[in-house]
């Protein structure tokens, strides 16, 4: 590969890297305020325990769907910053910017942007399934036994959150042989 191809390579893989960081950060920080509103609702709506119970549920709904866009963006992301990597190896630079060992893995997982932004999500789920709960107390509960069983109530959104973990945490991928899970 000529200088001006890996230039133009790198020049892509970086747009790419760059663009879609942004477009993460971006859709972190729109959940962060969506989920402040809904909690400023939860705490307007004092004794409207219809209302709470709505907005707990979007609350829930939207932080179960803002977990999949967050695996997505990371993913997107990650293939960015791989082939950044191999540009780097492929001598673009003579300092890597990006490159670390492949075998140093002085990094915490603790310290990941991937981590935190997850863990804030699923706080923000069961967060919100205990407002919906908190606002079944205000409902009459005959009337709501009537119309839903309870294992609905208690056992679906657990299961949903520890679907949504599996997927976002614990799911390793194989990619270019090597797990994708850094």
């Amino acid at each position: 590969m000529s200088n001006e191809q890996k230039e133009s390579a790198f020049q892509y893989s970086w747009e790419w890297f760059k663009y879609h960081a942004q477009q993460r950060y971006l859709a972190f920080n729109i959940f962060l305020l969506v989920m402040g509103a809904l909690a400023y609702g939860y705490a307007l709506a004092e004794k409207s325990s219809h209302l709470k119970f709505a907005v707990g549920t979007l609350g829930f709904v939207l932080s179960f769907s803002f977990m999949f866009i967050e695996k997505r963006s990371n993913t997107l992301v990650n293939d960015g910053r791989t082939e950044l990597n191999k540009l780097e190896r492929g001598g673009v630079f003579e300092a890597p910017i990006l490159g670390k060992d492949e075998n140093n893995k002085d990094d915490c997982w603790i310290l990941k942007h991937k981590f935190w932004f997850r863990f804030v999500i699923i706080v923000s789920m069961i967060v919100s399934y205990l407002a919906m709960l908190d606002s079944l107390k205000l409902i009459n509960y005959s009337e709501l036994r009537k119309m839903v069983p309870d294992l609905f109530f208690y056992l679906a959104p657990i299961v949903l959150i520890l679907v949504a973990g599996w997927f976002g945490f614990f799911k390793c991928e194989e990619r270019d042989g090597r797990s994708a899970r850094r």
